[in-house]
């Protein structure tokens, strides 16, 4: 269909300027003041108790399923694994299943709704159908998606301990948290559940890598083990890098941004609410994809160098600021 075709990234630029022109344009004075604004969304906002309720619980499960895995961890010898190794082990079991799980989920949804190839239905008919209930797989999605991010949040900002990018990384739950849940309660799940899919697999290959980085820094480890976590963890980190190529610079953009900020303008008369607002964030989004991936890049730089490693770039960075304070 040449309506779903994939622009290039000038079109996705000069196409999305334009809607963004032409959505301005039909504004009034009225329509910019925050008593419009709040009207407008309390109109369109379908969130019952139960939408609150259950992601509480979810993220109180979530929360006591990392305990367990911590528990469970730390019920073995760890002693083989260096300190710092042993500490962040149970964290990147617990994300690896966590991600595993929801990109599992999320591909499901967006195969079976056909939103890869035709983002445009993720706003199709939006208007008659946002009365109705979520899929039963798209409910419980976000369901548990609300849970993951309210407890992540929580434990980024009193639990777990400060890193270079604690505060990147606040930001991006607090952002990735309202997009979910105004998302959920503006019934725009079919585009969330593209932006989730465009995200979650990159952490998939990360915690991998990571875990077989933590086994071959162990203390005692034979040559053939080291060799095959090498070899392992450089697999796994390249499809990490690949992986953040095409589904967060290629797909994001090409599917999701454009799906929000231009698909929605066509099939929704006048545009969807908040519009402006709405697809800025998902844009800022994106802004964070490139602060990373600097750190990535820094990474990948010491990788192909051959330069030892004995964690990310952020942590690297930080220990040697550490040594200098």
């Amino acid at each position: 269909m040449e309506y779903d075709k994939d622009p290039s990234y000038v079109q996705l630029v000069t196409d999305i300027a334009d809607k963004f022109s032409e959505y301005a344009a039909s504004l009034t004075a009225n329509d910019l003041t925050i008593s419009s604004i709040t009207k407008t969304v309390l109109y369109h906002w379908n969130f019952s108790a139960a939408d609150l309720i259950f992601p509480l619980i979810a993220a109180l499960v979530i929360f006591l399923l990392k305990q367990i895995i911590v528990g469970i961890l730390n019920a073995i010898d760890l002693s083989n694994f260096q300190p710092v190794d042993a500490k962040k082990l149970p964290e990147s079991v617990f994300q690896l299943i966590m991600y595993s799980g929801l990109w599992i989920l999320e591909t499901k949804i967006v195969l079976d709704h056909d939103f890869l190839v035709s983002p445009s239905k993720t706003f199709h008919n939006w208007s008659e159908k946002r009365e109705e209930p979520l899929p039963f797989d798209a409910y419980w999605l976000y369901v548990t998606v609300i849970g993951f991010y309210i407890q992540a949040l929580v434990c980024c900002i009193l639990i777990d301990e400060r890193r270079k990018d604690t505060n990147v990384m606040i930001l991006h739950h607090i952002a990735t948290l309202f997009l979910v849940v105004f998302s959920f309660g503006m019934r725009f799940w079919a585009i969330g559940c593209l932006v989730l899919f465009c995200h979650d697999i990159c952490d998939i290959f990360l915690d991998v890598s990571k875990l077989f980085l933590y086994f071959q820094n162990r203390k005692v480890c034979s040559k053939p083990t080291w060799y095959i976590c090498e070899v392992t963890k450089s697999i796994s980190f390249g499809f990490f890098v690949l992986s953040w190529i095409w589904f967060r610079f290629n797909l994001y953009p090409r599917k999701a941004i454009y799906g929000a900020a231009y698909h929605s303008m066509v099939e929704i008369k006048g545009g969807p609410p908040v519009y402006p607002f709405y697809s800025f964030l998902l844009m800022s989004i994106q802004v964070m994809h490139i602060y990373w991936f600097f750190f990535i890049f820094k990474l990948l730089l010491k990788i192909l160098t051959g330069a030892k490693l004995d964690r990310d770039t952020r942590e690297y960075e930080e220990s040697n600021e550490k040594k200098t304070d």
